[in-house]
């Protein structure tokens, strides 16, 4: 025996024969043992006795030294074995579909807005071809000024992009603003009345959908990520059908025509301003509430506007001031 066995192999299991435990005791009360006595080929190997290199005979060791050594490198192998294991399931994964969720069979529910976004993040990362969205709520500001520059580095990379949005958006200055720049590079934008649905497609492989079997939970809301063949191919018609209805958008305000918009109109949504009761506003003018309605609803149209208050903004804004003026 020689201490070149101490680092050979593997480590044995922690377990003693009765000789080798009796010859350990007699080595901690002080016996030095030859080589070739029975049970030093159990301690060597666990670190528990070791060779005097002077008189070639073997004592015991520090133990608490040899148990540190031991878990050390056991834990060192346990390490290993685990980025093995890693090793093969990145190699599998390596071959498969890149949408391929484990322990999906098709459909899958994120139960928050987090669990939503890492999910559209990790299929966004693999995608190859497209990306085709439906955005039906307003696009606050910290979310598009980001969101600008990861699209328009897509696009450099040659993913195809399609967004529809509502009428409304054509209103907000910050959604003008996007459209035109992502729009300059070739993104397709389009706007449409409501409703449609917000739909989310990745190379029509992977399709995420709001999830309406729980209630509504405002801005965390749960969604569904469905990479089901079918129901995918069920939901890039839904989506096809909501983009040939819409109208191509690149940026640009709403067109409002002066002689589209009636001295009456020009009543009503200064009334509308200044909270005027619409009922008083038809018995000014000496019409009924339904004709007010329809004036009402004209502006909508006309505008683009979803509310009252983003007719407001209209109202103020340059185009309609200069409208106004000309109106006057």
């Amino acid at each position: 025996m020689n201490e070149k066995d101490d680092d050979a192999g593997t480590n044995p299991n922690p377990t003693l024969s009765p000789v080798a435990s009796a010859l350990l005791a007699e080595l901690r009360q002080g016996y030095l043992a030859p080589e070739g006595t029975p049970g030093l080929d159990e301690l060597v190997p666990l670190r528990l006795s070791s060779r005097d290199p002077i008189t070639g005979l073997y004592g015991v060791t520090h133990l608490r030294h040899a148990e540190r050594t031991y878990l050390q490198q056991e834990y060192a192998r346990i390490e290993e074995a685990l980025k093995r294991a890693r090793g093969m399931s990145d190699l599998i994964a390596a071959f498969e579909n890149p949408f391929s969720f484990r322990g999906i069979t098709g459909v899958e529910r994120l139960a928050n807005k987090a669990a939503v976004n890492a999910a559209i993040q990790r299929a966004t990362s693999v995608s190859t071809s497209h990306h085709y969205s439906s955005q039906i709520n307003e696009r606050r500001k910290e979310v598009i000024e980001p969101a600008t520059a990861r699209d328009i580095a897509s696009l450099e990379r040659g993913i195809k992009q399609r967004t529809i949005y509502p009428e409304s958006a054509r209103t907000r200055a910050i959604e003008r603003a996007y459209v035109a720049e992502v729009s300059a590079h070739g993104a397709e934008v389009r706007t449409t009345s409501y409703p449609f649905e917000r739909i989310i497609i990745l190379d029509s492989k992977v399709v995420f959908v709001l999830d309406y079997a729980v209630p509504d939970e405002e801005d965390n809301q749960p969604a569904l990520m469905i990479t089901d063949p079918s129901l995918v191919a069920l939901l890039c018609r839904i989506y096809d059908q909501q983009w040939e209805r819409a109208t191509p958008w690149v940026g640009e305000a709403p067109a409002v025509a002066g002689d589209e918009i009636t001295p009456r109109m020009w009543q009503v949504i200064k009334g509308m301003w200044e909270r005027v009761p619409l009922k008083t506003i038809a018995h000014n003018n000496g019409v009924s509430l339904s004709t007010i309605h329809g004036d009402r609803q004209k502006w909508f149209n006309l505008t683009g506007a979803r509310s009252e208050m983003q007719l407001g903004v209209w109202y103020v804004s340059k185009e309609g001031t200069e409208l106004r003026r000309l109106a006057e």
